[in-house]
């Protein structure tokens, strides 16, 4: 038998051609044809042959029993020669007959009758007049739009979902354009159930299906439910593109996108999913499926920007796994509920640090004025650098500068592998420093050295890259006007600047403003000098966990939300206020570099319109990122479950409750409120066991609102401990 394709000699059974591996299609003989006119079972008069095939034929016939109504009668004719092939044909005409008698489903044929008559063998079906989808996609020129295909999918999806919840499953085995009959008033039906069969675990069956369409497994005779799905992917495929799956390579299926860039990303995800040759990557059911194509179908209308529209329920997770909790799991429908959620993401997986992290370069900017000449100070800081560069990695890359009336750059753009190695005498430099202990603290010459580094290091290395700024001030900086000037130069550097403030009375408002709206912009205060060593070895330790950079969260609402105050728990507590969203009802931040093994998390208040759903989307939150320099981005669906049950309504998370607690003290001054909050802190960091200094200074803050009713008299100290994070006690702004 010759190939079609390229003309090569096949075996006369071959179904592919050994050389290109192309179907081979053989055209049926047309079977001999029952006449117009002709009357079966004295109740069945063919008025017109609809469709001709080589094991029978499909005839619209008029029944004269029930008002002349008319149905189509499918026709297997017993011609067989082989007593095989014979009881194969007949036993799945009539399993045919069997499964649709039993099944009620809108999208599916009702069965009228059937029987035989000489050696053939009749089903007797509701007539529909119209076409079947690939005869439809022959006249629209190739492809059908997206918003057409997705009202087909969730209908196949509801018929999959109704089959397959059957006892046993039943699986149909054959999803294909041409089994998909579109009427005249646009209603989908799914027809030819004559190689659907139930289900049984573990038990194969034939190798039988539509090449190009049937799943993997079909070929190995081991079909089951998600083999469905898988060939609603390919015929979703195929509807989008136009690109018929037979007329190529089995499995090869290339982004929708590729064949039509308008489509969306939505629809070209749950394709991409459903296509997986691997079964427990695919979807694993028709009802996830269903609802991702009701929340794209609904997504145009719910939400403003195109990214939050293509979500789908089943989370995308490239290297971060986003989740959400709420305060309240359940709102009431009827109401204008306030909805208060916790957003959280942490890598999704043990990754190899190693392999992943980016080129790093940190660099430090150590103040070495006179008031750090004291024996709990300066000796510190040196132990601090030595614990810092011991920690390393050796890929790293380090800068030092000191600063007092002038600058000092001890290392410049040095790998941390020879730092360690030439240690001593980096640190005999900074002792012998011609700097150390002058009378001003002048900082701004030196950030202006260290935005040097900053760019050389980035003119260096053509690979992407992460620097990490760190300052350490003492007391007051002289030039704090000149340092705020630096602001602009700081952000564009793409440097994540971060500060620790030694002494009562640091800098803080000047740091403040000289970091503004830079990546990371957190500052410590070191109440304890020697925490300073533990810091510092803390520095080395987070880069060496870095696996993304340039990494952006934004958080699209839904047109029908009123969008609340924003939060960010951690790293560091941050006030976002309600003014941070942009026309769209899009929140966004930038995050710099993202860690392995760390938490990030964020809160959000919204108010909910009444509803009458059980579930309502209210938004969706995606997080993008550099990972081994590609663009990578992941996905969460945030849905509010609405109720009427007041024993549901009435129920809270703790944990979230507790955060939120923390989180309001950040926009009250109220005594009151504040003492709820203060005793919410401290319960925190007595169970995490955080910094002692911590603890007691929030048992006197909290003493002092329950008997003064303010906290007028704590020191200056003490009042920047109680606006510094519990878990790190960095200051929030």
């Amino acid at each position: 038998m010759k190939c079609p394709n390229c003309n090569h000699d096949n075996r006369d059974t071959a179904r592919y051609c050994s050389n290109c591996g192309m179907q081979i299609i053989i055209k049926p003989v047309p079977s001999p044809l029952l006449s117009v006119g002709t009357t079966l079972q004295g109740r069945y008069t063919i008025k017109q042959v609809v469709q001709q095939g080589g094991m029978g034929n499909i005839y619209l016939a008029s029944d004269q029993r029930f008002s002349r109504r008319d149905c189509a009668i499918k026709e297997m004719i017993d011609d067989f020669t082989n007593p095989n092939q014979r009881a194969d044909a007949v036993r799945r005409f009539q399993q045919e007959a069997d499964l649709l008698a039993n099944l009620n489903h809108p999208n599916i044929l009702d069965v009228y009758d059937r029987f035989t008559e000489g050696h053939r063998h009749y089903l007797v079906t509701p007539f529909i007049t119209g076409r079947n989808l690939l005869e439809h996609l022959a006249e629209l020129g190739g492809a059908a739009s997206e918003n057409t295909v997705v009202e087909w999918a969730i209908t196949i999806c509801d018929v999959l979902e109704y089959l397959h919840a059957q006892n046993p499953p039943i699986i149909y085995r054959d999803l294909k354009p041409e089994n998909l009959m579109l009427t005249a008033t646009g209603r989908l039906s799914v027809i030819d159930f004559g190689i659907a069969r139930h289900f049984v675990a573990g038990q194969p069956g034939t190798m039988i299906g539509t090449p190009g369409y049937a799943a993997p497994e079909q070929y190995q005779g081991m079909a089951e439910p998600r083999s469905d799905l898988y060939a609603l992917g390919t015929t979703m495929h195929h509807l989008l593109t136009g690109i018929d799956p037979r007329k190529k390579a089995p499995f090869l299926f290339e982004p929708v996108r590729k064949a039509q860039p308008a489509l969306s990303a939505g629809i070209e995800r749950i394709v991409d999913q459903l296509v997986q040759m691997r079964i427990d990557q695919r979807y694993q059911t028709a009802s996830d499926v269903k609802q991702d194509l009701m929340l794209l179908s609904s997504g145009r209308t719910l939400f403003n920007v195109e990214w939050a529209q293509s979500v789908t329920t089943t989370p995308s997770v490239n290297l971060f796994q986003i989740d959400h909790q709420f305060l309240n799991p359940y709102l009431a429908m009827d109401t204008d509920a306030l909805c208060r959620f916790l957003l959280d993401f942490h890598s999704a997986a043990i990754i190899d640090s190693s392999t992943a992290k980016p080129q790093v370069h940190l660099v430090l900017v150590l103040d070495v004025s006179g008031s750090m000449n004291t024996p709990e100070k300066y000796p510190i800081l040196v132990e601090a650098t030595e614990v810092l560069i011991d920690a390393l990695d050796e890929d790293d890359t380090l800068s030092i500068i000191l600063f007092s009336q002038g600058w000092d750059l001890v290392v410049s753009r040095q790998r941390a592998a020879i730092c360690k190695f030439e240690k001593n005498s980096i640190l005999s430099d900074i002792n012998q420093s011609n700097v150390k202990f002058g009378q001003a603290t002048i900082l701004a010459p030196a950030i202006q050295v260290a935005l040097s580094e900053i760019k050389a290091f980035q003119r260096q290395l053509s690979t992407s890259v992460v620097n990490r700024l760190y300052i350490l001030t003492d007391g007051q900086i002289h030039d704090a006007e000149e340092c705020k000037q630096l602001s602009n130069l700081l952000q564009q550097s793409g440097a994540e600047v971060n500060s620790y403030g030694f002494g009562k009375d640091f800098a803080l408002e000047s740091i403040k403003a000289m970091m503004e709206g830079c990546h990371g912009g957190r500052v410590k205060p070191i109440i304890n000098t020697q925490d300073a060593v533990m810091s510092f070895g803390h520095i080395a330790d987070v880069s060496k966990k870095i696996i993304a950079m340039d990494a952006v969260l934004e958080v699209a609402f839904s047109k029908n939300v009123i969008c609340g105050d924003a939060f960010r728990y951690r790293p560091g507590l941050y006030y976002f206020g309600n003014q941070v969203y942009d026309q769209n009802k899009v929140f966004r931040t930038s995050l710099g570099v993202l860690e392995a093994e760390r938490n990030y998390s964020f809160c959000f208040e919204a108010r909910l319109q009444p509803c009458q759903e059980g579930t309502e989307p209210i938004a969706v939150a995606r997080l993008s990122y550099l990972f081994k320099g590609q663009r990578m981005e992941d996905m969460c669906l945030i849905q509010m479950v609405r109720s009427r049950d007041t024993h549901l309504i009435a129920r809270e998370n703790e944990e979230v409750k507790q955060i939120f607690a923390v989180l309001d003290g950040l926009r009250t001054l109220d005594p009151e409120q504040l003492l709820d909050v203060y005793r919410a802190r401290l319960v925190l960091a007595v169970q995490e066991r955080r910094d002692p200094a911590m603890i007691e200074t929030l048992r006197k803050a909290i003493g002092y609102l329950e008997t003064k009713g303010s906290l007028e008299g704590l020191s200056a100290t003490e009042q920047r401990v109680l606006k510094a994070d519990v878990r790190s006690t960095q200051v929030r702004w």
